[in-house]
């Protein structure tokens, strides 16, 4: 939707693209991830979407919103390796693309870069799993930035997030 952010990313034309896609495989690492892959040779850029499952759904009785705070908190605390907010500006200064959202059944973390930072990429992601380190000031900082985020979707009658709750309220 922003228009300045999307002249960072090559376009092709209708005539121009040439979709080569590999089946989609999979394969579990060790600890238990699955690992979903498939490739689209059409860029020198990679797309991963990491995915937990912790959605508001499965949110403890009592702890509303607490998968949108643990969101937060995965992208803006420190982790593994990196300082606060670190891994963001990793992504970023590489003039890669990194977002996050949780939704109702998983959070996803997703993130578009070049090829050549795929390894810088996954470690990211990895020292997710390790910790995440946040201080009193830096939860109380997401604690707020989360509610007024809520706050403000409830508000406008035309977010998404808003229709969404609202059919999940009512049972449609």
């Amino acid at each position: 939707k922003d228009e300045q952010e999307a002249q960072k990313f090559n376009r092709a034309d209708e005539e121009s693209f040439q979709r080569d896609m590999s089946d989609l495989s999979s394969f579990q690492l060790a600890n238990g991830i699955t690992v979903y892959l498939q490739e689209e040779r059409t860029d020198h850029q990679v797309a991963i979407e990491a995915i937990y499952r912790a959605g508001y759904t499965k949110d403890p009785k009592g702890k509303v919103q607490l998968a949108h705070l643990t969101e937060h908190m995965a992208m803006h605390c420190a982790t593994g390796d990196f300082g606060p907010g670190e891994s963001m500006e990793v992504v970023k200064k590489n003039h890669g693309m990194i977002s996050a959202e949780a939704v109702a059944d998983f959070i996803h973390f997703d993130y578009v870069v070049d090829a050549e930072r795929l390894d810088e990429t996954l470690a990211i992601e990895a020292s997710r799993l390790r910790e995440i380190r946040c201080d009193e000031q830096a939860l109380k900082a997401q604690m707020v930035a989360v509610l007024d985020e809520f706050d403000r979707t409830f508000s406008n009658p035309k977010s998404t997030l808003t229709r969404l709750a609202l059919m999940a309220i009512g049972g449609v």
